[in-house]
């Protein structure tokens, strides 16, 4: 439960070294630079180019060319499932091999065949699509074998290609107009209409009134019928072009992995460009620096002695300073880290809840879901998801931890698959199961739901006072001695006490809180118990506002915390949340049931029964535990957030992100 001690440093050298020191800082991951370019230095342009290599902004622009290079070859290369793309890890590259490639591999030329490649299908595709918008507009006069423009007119005549409803036709049987009906269309007709050019204004009067649409086309050299047989051959002709240019893309697939070599080089001087803006300069000397976690301090000093003019030296931080946060968990534990960062990173001189997280989110999740079966079907899947993975790996360790609680959760509540090998009358007779099922089982909670009532309300006491605890050792490890005591440990003693009252009188009993005819704890701890309560209440309401000004607002507010504001109502109302628990756990116990009775009411239907119930089987537990595995996982996370980390949680921390290669396509080894 533990973050990583930082430890500042200082580092400066001769720029003629820095090169190939900064090369071999970055190789390590160790530094997380800070900004100290406000001091007086010379300015980037004026550095040497031996020191800088290339400007962040040619950089930038490669770096963007190379990937749009990369998406666009990626197109043509051999088709891969979305399971294939999600389990193949990343290529391993030899550092003598990526270091000949960097050296010996033009990345102009590709990005030059590429470009070109893109630009004219950017073009052909353009082409074609307007082509088949045109061919779209054409379908309805494709038979039309003679020249009928938008509008044609000669010296003698005017002519008009339209499409009209059907019982709009006897508009045109005028002796001016001579039309001819082409091709039907459901209720629409296609016409085309001519007439002497004098009487061109009665035609366009009469389709104006009759609802006509105009033709897409203006040839006037060419019949529809032509146009679109010429469209149907361009487009043709456009996709053998595509066609030849798929195939000299996959001409230059045989540079793809150098393709990823250069996009990691580039990717790691982006990185390195970003040094530049924090260091202090002179003609000859740099000066850097940054945090290292305590554990690497001695690596750092180890590189930096290798070379003559660089000197690295400790500096005490200030408090004021806020250093970056690096988880340092063991390694059961990391993976629930995640958790912890999707709420937010803790203060750098706060705690790291992870590794108690851990123990409550696999325990609350397993009590959600109570089924031994579904928390084998679990740890298995997310074991073969590890196996086979490259990502999501901390959220697959998190279900497989969560699965495995589940399978002591379903044994001790009887569940496995339901109630499928009960031990009186099971749905499957085997008596191994049906053994196991009864040897394990504690209570069944569909017959003695007040023991699981107890059990979630005993564990949301033990984890919010958990939480209090934490939030103890929170405030004192920040120097908030005051904190530590009114805001945590004065209700971890109000609490306690209010449980040793509670269950040292008869009220226990009553409100069934425990399976006894006397309550389980001495009466005489009552008299005690109340004199600190009181004490402990009375302290918050004197001081629980104590940054108020006015006397007033500091009394009223102070009540307000010891009733309403994170007050008793306010710890009534989280324990009582843990009920959720409960609820979830019978809810999947419940559904399984029903899916077993269903299945086995099928199973006597003749022919087809043990189909039927095998398929309601099957289907039925798969969605009984992906529902409640989704809310179980939900609600968990929940408790986590609101009744959990509000008791000592201190956000706003930063993210530790070291000076480091990228490694999005390929990983160097040694």
């Amino acid at each position: 439960m533990a973050i990583s001690r930082m430890v500042k440093i200082l580092i400066a050298g001769h720029l003629s070294e820095f090169p190939f020191f900064i090369d071999e800082l970055q190789n390590s991951s160790f530094i997380h630079l800070v900004d100290i370019s406000g001091e007086k230095g010379l300015s980037l342009s004026s550095l040497s180019p031996a020191v800088v290599g290339e400007r962040p902004e040619e950089i930038n622009s490669l770096l963007l060319k190379l990937e749009e290079s990369r998406v666009f070859l990626n197109e043509f290369m051999p088709h891969k499932s979305a399971w294939e793309r999600i389990t193949e890890p990343v290529r391993a590259v030899k550092r003598d091999q990526y270091t000949e490639v960097v050296n010996t591999f033009n990345p102009s030329l590709i990005l030059q065949r590429t470009e070109s490649l893109r630009e004219k299908r950017a073009e052909l595709e353009k082409e074609q699509t307007e082509l088949e918008e045109e061919k779209a507009g054409l379908m309805r006069w494709r038979s039309v074998s003679v020249p009928v423009g938008y509008r044609y007119e000669s010296d003698s005549a005017f002519a008009v290609s339209s499409l009209m409803p059907e019982e709009r036709l006897a508009s045109l049987d005028r002796q001016e107009i001579d039309y001819l009906v082409t091709r039907e269309y459901g209720d629409m007709r296609a016409v085309v209409a001519a007439v002497h050019v004098d009487d061109r204004g009665i035609l366009e009067k009469i389709l104006a009134e009759n609802e006509y649409e105009d033709v897409p086309f203006s040839g006037v050299d060419i019949s529809p019928a032509e146009r679109f047989e010429n469209i149907n051959s361009r487009i043709e002709e456009i996709n053998d072009e595509l066609r030849s240019l798929a195939r000299t893309a996959v001409g230059i697939l045989e540079d793809f992995d150098k393709l990823d070599i250069m996009l990691e080089y580039y990717g790691t001087l982006q990185n390195r460009s970003e040094l530049f803006d924090f260091w202090i300069s002179s003609e000859n000397a740099f000066v850097i620096a940054g945090w290292v976690r305590m554990q690497d301090i001695e690596d750092v000093e180890g590189i930096v002695s290798s070379y003559e003019t660089i000197i690295c030296e400790q500096i005490p931080g200030d408090r004021e300073e806020n250093p970056p946060v690096a988880f340092d968990n063991r390694p059961i534990f990391r993976p629930f880290q995640l958790l912890t960062r999707l709420y937010n990173f803790p203060s750098y001189r706060s705690i790291d809840p992870s590794p108690v997280l851990a123990v409550f989110f696999v325990a609350f999740f397993g009590l959600c879901l109570t089924d031994a079966g579904y928390g084998i079907i679990l740890s298995a899947l997310a074991f073969y998801g590890i196996r086979r993975t490259r990502t999501g790996r901390d959220l697959l360790w998190i279900l497989f931890w969560g699965g495995i609680f589940t399978v002591f959760a379903g044994l001790a509540t009887g569940g496995i698959f339901g109630d499928l090998f009960r031990a009186d009358n099971p749905y499957i007779n085997s008596p191994f199961m049906s053994g196991l099922r009864q040897k394990a089982l504690i209570f069944d909670p569909m017959k003695e739901p007040m023991t699981f009532f107890r059990l979630v309300l005993l564990l949301g006491v033990v984890h919010v006072l958990t939480g209090l605890v934490l939030g103890v050792a929170s405030n004192l490890k920040q120097g908030r001695v005051a904190a530590a005591f009114i805001d945590n440990g004065t209700w971890l003693a109000i609490l306690v006490c209010l449980l040793a009252i509670l269950f040292s009188t008869d009220m226990c009993v009553k409100m069934a809180l425990v399976d006894m005819a006397v309550p389980p704890l001495d009466p005489v701890l009552v008299k005690p118990a109340s004199a600190v309560l009181a004490v402990m209440a009375g302290t918050v309401f004197l001081f629980g506002a104590r940054d108020e000004e006015s006397l007033f607002f500091r009394f009223f507010i102070g009540f307000l915390k010891l009733v309403v504001l994170s007050g008793i109502f306010s710890y009534l109302g989280d324990i009582l949340s843990y009920i959720r628990l409960m609820a979830l756990g019978m809810v999947t116990a419940g559904i399984a049931m029903a899916i077993n009775a269903i299945a086995f009411m099928l199973y006597d239907i003749p022919f087809v029964g043990i189909l039927l119930a095998g398929v309601v089987l099957v289907v039925g537990h798969a969605f009984n535990m992906a529902i409640n595995l989704l809310g179980g996982f939900v609600h968990t996370l929940r408790l986590q957030y609101v009744e959990f980390f509000s008791k000592f949680f201190t956000g706003g921390g930063r993210a530790f992100t070291p000076l480091a290669n990228s490694m999005k396509y390929v990983r160097i080894i040694e």
